[in-house]
């Protein structure tokens, strides 16, 4: 995964897991870290995800949300 700053928040670009990890926490935790260090430095989390997939439930439990 990498963190892409931008005039327009930080960008959450290429966050995959291995599928032998998914559903463990790892996602949950990494995503929470990456969520808690944007709030200290006044940025916005923004991400594009493929209509479909399996981690909007992830993004959603962590306030996410689509804007389109």
């Amino acid at each position: 995964m990498a963190v892409r700053p931008a005039a327009d928040g930080d960008w959450l670009e290429y966050f995959y897991l291995a599928q032998s990890c998914r559903g463990s926490g790892i996602g949950t935790a990494i995503l929470g870290d990456i969520i808690e260090r944007c709030d200290r430095a006044g940025q916005d989390v923004r991400l594009n995800v493929l209509s479909g997939s399996s981690a909007q439930s992830l993004y959603a439990r962590h306030g996410i949300v689509v804007e389109r």
